[in-house]
């Protein structure tokens, strides 16, 4: 029963972030590379929930072994472009293409297996424990590359980040001692588990990292999808999405843009002028201002709508930040105080909120003109 928990419940879980984000635009690299790692998990646990209902229903050790390690080496993947927005340093990219190299290597001995099998029969049990041999080694060269490469990253990211990446190091630390424990407890019995120790492994992990996210960040509410229906009845509708260079040609654009479907559709009529001005002055000058600095990087906005409000979004591709860091500007050294205060501003008048990372701000306008700021 705790294997068909497992891999159900990391099949729901990781169509759950499909559905709140991945096909959500912007299409970008850490969306990318973690629905090709989602791709193979799903996968995985299928085929493993096949194997524990029709038992006799068998693909071979190869083709297992092969989708091991395909899905562990897009784990290491994904932790290489997450966050999207920092600088990827060289030397974690070359580790990652060398530990891609290791497993091209194993998987040409895996997909080897049958032509052993049919020209040296006598030698190919041995061949099968070498491959498994080395399958088991690469599955954890894959799971200490990601830690390594998950706690590089996040030595220069936001505080907030860290302390999530730390709590999820301890528990995984502990789970990995608990879990070891468990198969040493069953001892000859593990091989009664139809799913590879591995995959348990990784789901167990995958399930604990989502719920301690889940408990700190916004997803399924932040992020409009097809889980919106269950929220606001509906599914918001696009509005608008644009995108320009992070400089001020680019944001004195996307302002332009705004203020025609401004115009075209009507917000006038439960948002004024003055109040419209704020938000988008506000939230893409901050984008400017705080968003990446390199010639690629750019400035995303997005406008979607339901019945009852419409939401902002405001997108860059900087380091992120704390959103309970910015300061009170009514405190006596509020003198001290040099930006924030427009964003303030924005917080005390309407429902106002970030991004797990602290690189995306949404701003939610009511249709309702009674429930919006009047203008001055």
């Amino acid at each position: 029963m705790i294997e068909i928990f497992l891999l159900t419940t990391t099949v729901l879980l990781v169509g759950v972030l499909f559905g709140v984000s991945i096909f959500r635009r912007p299409f970008t690299n850490t969306k990318a590379t973690f629905l090709v790692f989602g791709v193979f998990l799903i996968t995985w646990n299928l085929l493993e929930l096949v194997y524990y209902f029709f038992p006799s229903v068998r693909l071979g050790f190869h083709l297992e072994a092969a989708l091991s390690c395909l899905t562990l080496y897009a784990l290491v993947l994904f932790s290489l472009h997450f966050p999207y927005f920092n600088r990827r340093s060289n030397k974690l990219t070359y580790f990652s293409i060398f530990l891609g190299g290791v497993g091209f290597s194993i998987l040409s001995h895996i997909f080897s297996i049958p032509i052993v099998g049919k020209n040296f029969p006598n030698e190919i049990n041995f061949f099968i424990q070498l491959n498994h041999f080395l399958s088991r080694v690469f599955a954890f060269l894959c799971f200490l590359s990601v830690i390594l490469i998950t706690s590089y990253k996040l030595t220069r990211s936001i505080h907030r980040l860290k302390i999530a990446f730390f709590k999820s190091l301890i528990l995984f630390f502990l789970f990995s001692i608990g879990f070891i424990s468990f198969l040493l407890f069953l001892g000859d019995e593990v091989n009664l588990f139809t799913a590879s120790v591995e995959l348990l492994f990784l789901d167990s992990f995958f399930i604990i990292a989502f719920i301690l996210a889940f408990s700190q960040f916004q997803f399924v509410d932040f992020y409009p999808g097809i889980f919106s229906i269950f929220f606001h009845g509906e599914i918001p509708r696009l509005v608008i999405q644009k995108s320009a260079p992070a400089s001020g040609k680019g944001a004195a654009y996307l302002k332009e843009e705004l203020w025609k479907i401004y115009e075209v559709e009507n917000w006038g009529n439960f948002l004024s002028e003055f109040w419209f001005s704020i938000i988008i002055d506000e939230t893409i000058d901050n984008a400017l201002e705080h968003g990446g600095k390199r010639h690629e990087d750019e400035i995303i906005i997005q406008v979607f709508e339901t019945k009852k409000f419409l939401d902002f979004y405001v997108m860059d591709m900087g380091k992120g930040f704390d959103p309970n860091s910015i300061p009170d500007p009514s405190l006596p050294d509020r003198k001290l105080i040099p930006t924030g205060r427009g964003i303030y501003i924005l917080k005390k008048l309407f429902p106002v909120a970030w991004n797990f990372l602290g690189n995306e701000i949404r701003v939610r306008v009511s249709k309702d003109p009674k429930q919006n700021p009047s203008e001055i």
